[in-house]
């Protein structure tokens, strides 16, 4: 009989020193613990040892409930017991509740969308897309939570691109392997494991036959692919998949949801109504409270956040840079800005959204149809009040079904919105601004080259 390979004696010791320090603690002799936990004596002396290759399941939390291990022990326990590392891969279904980073304003009607598909057996696999800035990881973060604080729902958290501008390092976790809104983590080499059956299989080890949530956040790389995800969800029947994306044109979802800006018009309502009609303006009004504890704005003020909110498309990105700006300038500065400088005002000085990249990554994206359809919505001035789907297939000599194909396509990637106005007549369709600003720019720079 060959020796145990070298990875194999280190998990196996580490789960055994892990045994005998709780029992230990909890001042039982191995024979005390065999009899509590109906497992024999000499099991137990073998794991402590670290002579058993691969704990079953059921023997380890036998032993977890005899030895009353807390919720993060009994994680950490069974993911030893599994070859992992203590700090926590999973978060435990039980425990601490799991706070998103801030209120979520605005998103009742998309989060209780999403819910109503979560847990179905024909929705596995759900998707929430939408330009970067719109808050498609806000809105994710508060369904894990939900889920998690609700239902009871082990919350598993892969970051598919990392974001060094985190402050919990370049993962955006802590040492503990927790992030700031309570997650526990799937660092890069975990992340690569995805991609081979043996990481696959020992994923599913841990999640078992557990209710969990896995949010995969920015995978537009496909950085977790559908092959692997399918795997998971083939040995992990009560498994929910969460993804967020920037593009809308990916197969093998179950439930896509195209993720809009805020609402930032509507019947134009008093202007002390305005904050609780208008998510944007809420949203706006949140943001400045916490940078700037003393605001308090009157009703003329409310009109000029309005306005701003409007200019910068109702984008939550842009909003909480203009709530930057608003720490260090008057709101009549902050409206002006908007006004004039719509896209400096929507860079947060904190460098954590930047428009120009957000239009530049979405514009170019488009082809075709799609691409004619927004140059022309962008330069021309004749419709102020957007465009229907009539005057689009005119405009460009299209047939109606083209022109709402295209429509359509546009309004998926979050490049244009569409509003019925006040008289309820038709649906119109503009650009956000700061596309449409995005857009002329690149036109002037193309008509600079051809001359």
């Amino acid at each position: 009989m060959g020796r145990r390979p070298l990875a194999d004696s280190v998990r196996n010791d580490h789960f055994g020193r892990q045994l005998q320090r709780y029992r230990n603690r909890a001042r039982l002799s191995q024979n005390a613990l065999a009899g509590l936990s109906t497992i024999s004596v000499r099991a137990i002396r073998n794991l402590e040892m670290g002579k058993v290759s691969r704990p079953r399941v059921t023997t380890v939390r036998l032993l977890a409930d005899v030895l009353r291990l807390t919720a993060q022990e009994k994680t950490d326990f069974e993911l030893a017991a599994a070859g992992e590392n203590a700090g926590g891969v999973m978060a435990a279904p039980h425990g601490s509740p799991a706070p998103t980073p801030s209120p979520l304003v605005g998103r009742d009607l998309e989060m209780g969308a999403v819910l109503r598909h979560l847990w179905s057996e024909h929705h596995r696999i759900n998707t929430i897309a939408g330009l970067a800035g719109v808050g498609k990881t806000h809105l994710a973060l508060a369904i894990g939570a939900h889920a998690h604080n609700a239902e009871a729902a082990a919350v598993l958290r892969v970051r598919a691109v990392p974001d060094p501008g985190r402050a919990f390092g370049a993962n955006g976790f802590g040492a503990s392997g927790f992030d700031a809104n309570g997650f526990s983590r799937l660092d890069t080499a975990d992340l690569a494991d995805l991609a081979n059956p043996a990481g696959l299989a020992g994923l599913a080890r841990r999640i078992d036959g557990r209710k969990t949530l896995m949010i995969i956040d920015d995978n537009d790389r496909d950085a977790v692919g559908r092959e692997a995800m399918w795997r998971l969800l083939r040995e992990c029947p009560r498994l929910s998949i969460l993804e967020t994306r920037r593009s809308s044109d990916h197969v093998g979802t179950n439930y896509h949801l195209f993720l809009g800006p805020l609402t930032t018009d509507g019947d134009a309502p008093p202007a002390r109504e305005r904050a609780d009609c208008e998510p944007a303006v809420a949203l706006l009004l949140e943001a400045l409270s916490e940078l700037r504890p003393d605001f308090s704005p009157t009703p003329e003020g409310l009109e000029k956040l309005a306005e701003v909110c409007a200019q910068l498309d109702g984008l939550p990105g842009a909003l909480q840079s203009a709530a930057s700006w608003a720490a260090i300038l008057s709101l009549d500065e902050v409206v002006e800005m908007s006004r004039t400088e719509p896209q400096t005002l929507a860079t947060n000085p904190s460098g954590s959204f930047d428009p120009v990249t957000m239009a530049r990554e979405a514009t170019r994206r488009q082809r075709g149809l799609q691409n004619s359809l927004l140059r022309a919505m962008s330069e021309s001035s004749e419709s102020a009040d957007g465009w229907t789907v009539e005057e689009v297939a005119d405009r460009l000599n299209l047939s109606r079904i083209a022109a709402a194909g295209g429509l359509q396509a546009l309004r998926q990637d979050g490049l244009i919105v569409g509003r019925v106005r006040a008289d309820g007549q038709r649906m119109r369709f503009r650009v956000l601004n700061l596309v449409r600003a995005f857009v002329r720019q690149e036109w002037v720079l193309d008509a600079a080259r051809t001359c």
